[in-house]
């Protein structure tokens, strides 16, 4: 209730100083020229100012007969008068004349929204002689829309203030803060001292950390207690200087931390010692001179807005500090319960901006944002939930239960009803603001790919104004012309697009000599016309670099050779530049594989020591010595595998894969007519081996090297049959159609290497190939019905683990049924065969072939698992990049005459 002599002087008052009040009684409603307020009065309040008016001499007009004159901000548009005269008005009349003031358009998404209203605005600023002072921007969800608006503006060289409250959670500060107390919190753990040290505030140099990070993955360094002693590994770095390097990183690291660690440490640790320690680090880095340069870059930068929630943010977060201590000084707690409590203050502070003085366009939030005299406002992001806000229905407290409380005097926070009622004024407010034109924009897909539908906001204002027009757009840049040149480059890309196809539109041409004509742009249109016409071409070094990067002899693996086969590039980056992947200090599959192998070859040789054969050692010395096997080769790992509860399980996986090998190797050396003759048989030194040794031209050899897993041989009279097997614990199988193409080379290579050793150790004997053949180390999970005897699942998985590859004897009980058989002559071919392929890829090698031309075989291409994907830029969309198609032949025969016509 309002006082009779109150209503009297105030309006006494509003007569004395020319100020005009609209009283609506229909509405309930006063308003108050030049006052961004409403209120709302019951109709003896309306009735009672009346009386006051009227007995004061004072005339009381109608909202819509107020007279809007030449001085009045309407007086260029009756459209936006009409706006406000009826805006929510339960009585509201329709316009119905030609609407010019007023524009709705409908665009696809929140990106392409704010490439049309910035096209429009640069349109009025150099049309329609608009300041951009006098533009303003509005939408439901400022944080929402904020970033399109720093990325599109800036692309079209619009100066704008955004008016919200930037929070600090995610500052450079605060993130080092948290990542300092999580980094004590989790014992020094990799992923706490990189956040702590990516933040930019260490004082450390990148390329320092990025060194620290090579180390610490390589050498998988994991708690405190690693950081306190002196590295000596010499994984991750190329040399002792950057080894020196890295320990004196980790030590600026360690007194970096140490005032919190001590703190941590105490018996009983409290916010004071926390804070303490905090605020001693803080000064220790020089926080507050870091920041206040940084904030001196920005302001020179000309980012006016980052540059003072720099200078802001120092200030802040010592206010926390400062309040944690006088609040909670003497309470004991966790490090981890402190970091809760740090984090929930730094989600509660925030930074505000006061907007700037120069001209720019103000963006801002319905609520939060006071517009000042504008001509032109932009609503955007009309849809449903943002105009008006989602809010949550119900409550503890019902509408009646709050009118209750409030007759009592209580002030109650705002319910749904008021929040209503506020979401109106605000509406109301922003609308009535613009004096010349006001732009309503939706979209029909929100920023996440979701249909959105558009505000009921729309369909009041159509009501208002039946004829007023909604312009759909597709592509909002095809109805605007380029506004800067680098907005323009999306115009710019579309039109490169069209004339790679042959189409050349004058526009595009216009954007062409505008580049060309710009100094700083034209370097990049050129890089776009080079991207948009590329063409890839074949590549090669010359003979002198190549011998620069390879020498005179390549000493090298098969594996290389089979490389160079699947791609020259690859073979290129791996071999001619030496790049490789990061080091990780984890066990990999290739991990597993390699302790196999160790294991495999502990176990052979204690069988050797022992005199017995494979397939004569008994149960339980073939347990023992397969136990001593796995414990020795697991020794030498150990710092990897017991890191972690997943990697320590698969010792137990080795153990039991490892005795299910040796078991099945034993069953299959019983069955088979050969007999081992050497495990782990090496050729990499032999100098005067011809199947390994290759002279490519006057001055270029190739050696190769390389050692057999397994080689077994089989004596009849006066000759010697040899077969090479080699263990594989990923699912290889043997092709031919592979090593006819160069990408399985090894086993003949193996094979070769093998004959000749065995020629050497048995001049008087005729060696011949019998068979090259790989086993897959493995535990196979078998399918079984009924209820089978034990002997019965082993044949099956020993049927399961059979070799495959290549042989003559096809009645070998160890050799699985798919395996091919092979003649003797057709062995001698494979031999030829494979020193041809393998002189001719050298040979290549050496002509400096280092073109991106990945195979394709089948379903398999040489892209599959490469590692240089990324550098090479393979695209099969770009003229002149293609896969080679090698020829898919099925039969065994056609792929042998293949053969023998290249020997020859």
């Amino acid at each position: 209730p309002i006082q009779y002599g109150l209503l009297r002087q105030l309006m006494q008052c509003a007569k004395d100083i020319h100020v005009t009040i609209t009283i609506d009684k229909r509405e309930n409603l006063m308003v108050c020229e030049g006052m961004q307020e409403l209120f709302y009065m019951s109709k003896k309040t309306i009735r009672t100012l009346s009386e006051i008016a009227v007995s004061s001499g004072i005339d009381i007009l109608p909202p819509r007969q107020l007279s809007h004159g030449e001085k009045s901000r309407f007086h260029k548009s009756k459209r936006l008068q009409w706006l406000e005269q009826n805006l929510f008005r339960s009585q509201a009349k329709p316009y119905y004349g030609q609407v010019q003031d007023i524009f709705m358009y409908n665009l696809p998404d929140p990106r392409g929204e704010f490439r049309f209203i910035a096209g429009e605005i640069k349109r009025l600023v150099r049309e329609e002689g608009c300041r951009y002072q006098e533009i303003a921007i509005v939408c439901g969800d400022v944080e929402q829309y904020g970033n399109y608006v720093q990325e599109i503006f800036g692309s079209y060289e619009i100066p704008f203030f955004l008016d919200k409250k930037n929070k600090i959670t995610y500052h450079p500060f605060t993130e080092m803060i948290k990542s300092m107390l999580l980094a004590v919190e989790k014992e020094f753990s990799y992923e706490t001292v990189m956040a702590y040290l990516r933040c930019g505030l260490s004082g450390i140099l990148r390329e320092d950390i990025d060194l620290l990070e090579n180390y610490l993955l390589a050498n998988r360094i994991r708690r405190l207690k690693n950081w306190k002693k002196k590295w000596v590994r010499e994984k991750g770095v190329n040399s002792p200087e950057e080894l020196a390097r890295v320990n004196a990183v980790r030590e600026r690291v360690q007194d970096q931390f140490a005032p919190l660690y001590e703190a941590s440490r105490h018996q009983t640790c409290t916010v004071k010692h926390f804070t303490e320690a905090l605020y001693h680090a803080i000064v220790n880095l020089n926080i507050q001179h870091k920041l206040q340069r940084r904030s001196l870059e920005l302001e020179a930068g000309g980012n006016q807005a980052l540059a003072r929630e720099y200078a802001q943010i120092y200030k802040i977060v010592m206010d926390l500090l400062d309040k944690l201590f006088q609040l909670l000084a003497e309470e004991e707690m966790e490090i981890r319960e402190y970091r809760s409590i740090l984090e929930a203050g730094f989600e509660a502070s925030s930074v505000g901006m006061i907007p700037p003085g120069f001209d720019r366009v103000l963006v801002g939030d319905i609520e939060r944002t006071r517009l000042p005299d504008i001509k032109v406002l932009f609503f955007a992001g009309v849809n449903d939930g943002l105009i008006p806000k989602a809010t949550s229905q119900g409550g503890l407290i019902s509408q009646q239960e709050r009118e209750v409380f409030a007759a009592y005097g209580m002030e109650l926070a705002p319910g749904v009803r008021e929040k209503s009622f506020n979401q109106r004024f605000y509406l109301y407010l922003n609308l009535t603001k613009p004096s010349q034109r006001l732009y309503i924009s939706w979209v029909r897909m929100n920023g996440e790919g979701k249909e959105a539908r558009k505000s009921y906001l729309v369909g009041t204002i159509r009501k208002m104004f039946p004829k007023i027009s909604v312009t759909y757009l597709e592509n909002p840049l095809d109805m605007q012309q380029p506004a800067t040149i680098k907005s323009s480059q999306n115009l710019w890309i579309e039109g490169l697009k069209k004339a790679k196809e042959g189409e050349l539109s004058s526009r595009f041409l216009s954007l062409y000599r505008c580049y060309q004509n710009n100094e700083h742009w034209a370097k990049k249109a050129k890089e776009f016309l080079d991207a948009a016409f590329f063409t890839y071409e074949k590549q090669c070094m010359s003979r002198s670099i190549t011998r620069e990067l390879y020498g005179t002899v390549l000493e090298n693996s098969v594996t290389r050779l089979e490389r160079f086969a699947a791609c020259a590039y690859a073979h290129f980056m791996a071999y001619g530049i030496g790049l490789k992947e990061r080091e990780l200090g984890e066990f990999a599959p290739v991990d597993l594989g390699n302790l196999f192998h160790q294991a495999l070859e502990r176990y052979s040789l204690k069988v050797e020591e022992k005199g017995c054969q494979w397939c004569d050692v008994p149960v339980e010395l073939r347990e023992q010595m397969a136990e001593e096997a796995i414990t020795e080769t697991v020794e030498e790992a150990g710092y990897v595998l017991y890191q972690d509860a997943r990697t320590a399980y698969t010792v137990k996986r080795l153990e039991r894969i490892l005795k299910r090998t040796i078991e099945i190797i034993g069953v299959q050396i019983s069955k088979s007519r050969f007999s081992p003759e050497g495990y782990e048989v090496s050729f990499s030194f032999a100098e005067d081996m011809e199947s390994v040794n290759f002279r490519l031209g006057e001055e270029e050899k190739m050696r190769l090297r390389g050692r057999i897993d397994r080689m077994d041989t089989r004596r009849e009279e006066n000759q010697v049959y040899v077969k090479v097997v080699d263990y594989k614990s990923g699912n290889t199988q043997f092709q031919l159609l592979s090593l006819y193409h160069g990408l399985q080379l090894q086993l003949v290579v193996y094979l070769n290497a093998a004959v000749e050793i065995l020629k050497k150790k048995y001049p008087a004997k005729d060696i011949q190939p019998a068979g090259m053949f790989y086993y897959h180390i493995d535990d196979p999970v078998i399918e079984i019905k009924g209820n089978p005897s034990e002997a019965e699942i082993k044949e099956k998985v020993f049927e399961q683990l059979k070799l495959n590859g290549i042989g003559i004897d096809s009645g070998d009980g160890s050799v699985s049924k798919k395996a091919q058989t092979a003649t003797r002559e057709e062995f001698d071919l494979l031999t030829k065969f494979a020193r041809t392929k393998i002189k001719n890829i050298g040979k290549e090698i050496y002509q400096g072939d280092i073109s991106i031309n990945p195979y394709a075989l089948k379903e398999k291409t040489g892209c599959d698992y490469c590692p240089f994907h990324s550098i090479c830029g393979f695209d099969g969309r770009v003229f002149g990049y293609h896969y080679r198609h090698l020829a898919d032949m099925k039969e065994k025969d056609m792929i042998l005459e293949k053969m023998r016509k290249e020997v020859e």
